[in-house]
Order: C-alpha cells, then structure tokens, then sequence
C-alpha cells in the first residue's frame, strides 16, 4: 500500500554541492517520508481508516514512524542503513480483529532484506534495485515485508556509481550511471509480471556522467561539467522543450544547466539549482491537460523558496527542505500529502511542523 497511482520517486542528493540538509525527504504518490540524523522518521499522506462502505481519511500531519539509526538513504518503502543492510516496511489499512469490514490504517515495523554492503536503493513501481559496493545492481518485484522474486543481479553491470527508475504505465525502467560515466537502461518485466536476467542497455550519446534523476516518463543526465541531458517523454514538456513529443536519443537541455538535482511528478518537473533556488516546467496547474491545465515547459522559480537543500516530489505534490532544516510543501493535497493536517492543495509552498 505504500504506492500509490504510478509513481515513486526518491529522495534528491546534492552531491555535496550545497550543504547537507538537517532533515532528509522522499515522496511516492500521495505518500512523504522524512528523517534527521537523529533517526526520527515521520509518515504522512493517504492516512485514513474503512468501516464498510465509508473511508475517512485522518487529518494527515506528520506521525513518528519510529525510530532507525545510522540511515544512509530512504527511497519510497525501502531504508538503506550506514552499515550496507536494506529494510523495507510497508503502511495503509489493515483489518481490526480480523474483520474485513472494518480498518485501521496502521505502519508496520521495518523488515530487513537478505541484502548486504549496499550503497544506494531506488524504489519503483513493480521492481526495487540496489547497488552493490562491488559495482553489481540487483533487482526484485516488491512485495510487503519481502521479496515478490529473488533478486537477481543484471548480468553486464559491474561498475555501477548511480541509479534511478522511471515508470511508464506502472511498470519500471531502470537508469544506471557507470563509474566510468556510461548510462545504461535496464527493462527486465515479463509477461507475467515477473523479472528476467536480461542485460542492461548502453545509452548512445552520453559520457562523463555523475548522476541520473528520474523524471515522469523520461529522465535526466547531470554530466560532470554541469550540463544537464534529457531523453524520452516531453508529451507534457516534462523535458522543458518546446514542442511536444517522444525525444528517442538524449539532448542537451541547457536551460537546466546549474541543477544539482531533478525530480518529477505527473504535473511537472522540479529542479534545484546550487544557488540553493527551486524551478518548475510542465504543466501549470494539478490537473490534467483536458480539463484546461496549460502545458508549458518554461522554467519558472517557485517563489518563497530560498537556500534549499533536497527536493522530493510525489504524483502531484512536492517537497523541499532549507539548508536550515525546515520543510516546507506545495502541490495538490486532496489526500493530505501535504501534511499541514487539511486537505487544501497549495500552488505556494506552506512551511510543515515536525512534532
């Protein structure tokens, strides 16, 4: 239940840029996570319970999860600890005194993978991916508290620095960065939902890459002298070009030169500049193209937004956090995703307690 609609996206480095942020973020769908170096994490976003015929939804502000020390990384439902482990959890409704007609929303407690010496995790739709400290990227279909499939590892990929998943109609494909700078593409679905150990293959055009973001439908290549690359979808200007199509190879987007990191939600794309400011591209308002939404792939700065650290985006809503902790939130709400305990979507980022 931790996904919801299509999309899953993780957290944003910044590649020691800017400063590390104080408080870390990663959003999926209509769900936000956030964690400090202390370990604290809270939850929020789609928080609601079912007595037969009748769903509410709770306030959505912020809860504790719990505790975990020593995390590396949080993307979607999986947690990559300091010392290499991987543990995963899973929340939404469950039935109270095994009746069907009636359910709590509840967060169970994280569960550790038979995963080891990991470096980086990146959360999908229908297939999770880790990367090893010996360069291989395993992959497996999710299930709640464990695997759907053994992972298996891709067969050709044995230098890997950097990872991310875009989807396409819930299903995931995999970018990888080499540390050589190669990019290469992973798509291992079966027929029957399943993986396969097929190979991952080489993107032609891109070289001397540090680090890949997913986008909707598309993703983005920063290279090591700054300029920022795109490729696939821009049907909804979600690459930040003019016109509207399916873009097969990778091109030079220099509009997006400075961005430390990108993230994309169904509405839009969002990027962080290393002057610490946030931009916008795609459509301009949380709904879609038919019912009157404009498509425009321009950047425009999100006013309000200073001295930022990490950016996360979910379906349609959005996160960032300042170099001096706080968070803030903008986008749609209806699901209280935003977590300021209403369910009133905000074009203007509104600053979230953490309690």
């Amino acid at each position: 239940m931790m996904a919801s609609g299509t999309f899953a996206y993780a957290e944003s480095p910044i590649n020691g840029r800017t400063p590390p942020p104080k408080l870390y973020i990663s959003a999926d769908g209509v769900h936000s996570i956030a964690y400090n170096e202390q370990g604290d994490v809270w939850y929020w976003g789609g928080m609601g319970d079912f007595e037969f015929s009748d769903w509410k939804l709770r306030d959505n502000t912020p809860i504790r999860m719990g505790t975990m020390k020593q995390i590396a990384q949080v993307s979607s439902n999986l947690f990559l600890k300091k010392d290499g482990t991987v543990w995963t959890w899973s929340a939404g409704p469950a039935p109270v005194d095994g009746s069907d007609r009636r359910l709590q929303f509840q967060i169970q407690d994280p569960v550790q993978l038979d995963l080891a010496d990991v470096v980086k995790v990146a959360a999908g739709d229908s297939f999770h991916s880790a990367v090893k400290k010996d360069g291989f990227v395993w992959v497996w279909r999710p299930v709640p508290h464990g695997y759907g499939d053994t992972p298996i590892q891709i067969p050709n990929i044995s230098d890997a620095a950097d990872i991310a998943f875009a989807n396409w109609s819930g299903q995931s494909k995999l970018t990888i960065v080499g540390k050589d700078g190669s990019v290469w593409t992973w798509e291992g679905a079966t027929a029957f939902g399943g993986i396969a150990p097929v190979k991952a293959q080489r993107v032609d055009g891109l070289s001397n890459v540090a680090s890949v973001f997913a986008g909707d439908e598309c993703f983005f290549a920063i290279r090591k002298d700054g300029s920022v690359w795109g490729w696939r979808s821009n049907l909804r200007g979600q690459l930040g070009l003019d016109e509207q199509k399916i873009v097969d190879s990778p091109v030079r987007l220099s509009a997006l030169d400075g961005m430390v990191a990108i993230q994309g939600s169904f509405d839009r794309s969002l990027g962080l500049k290393k002057d610490g400011t946030v931009w916008s591209w795609g459509i301009t308002l949380y709904t879609f193209p038919e019912y009157g939404a404009k498509i425009d792939p321009s950047l425009h700065q999100v006013a309000g937004l200073d001295n930022i650290a990490a950016i996360a985006s979910g379906g349609a809503h959005h996160l960032a956090v300042r170099s001096d902790g706080t968070l803030w939130a903008w986008g749609s709400n209806e699901n209280g995703q935003l977590g300021d305990g209403t369910f009133r979507s905000s074009d203007k980022p509104i600053r979230i307690d953490l309690k």
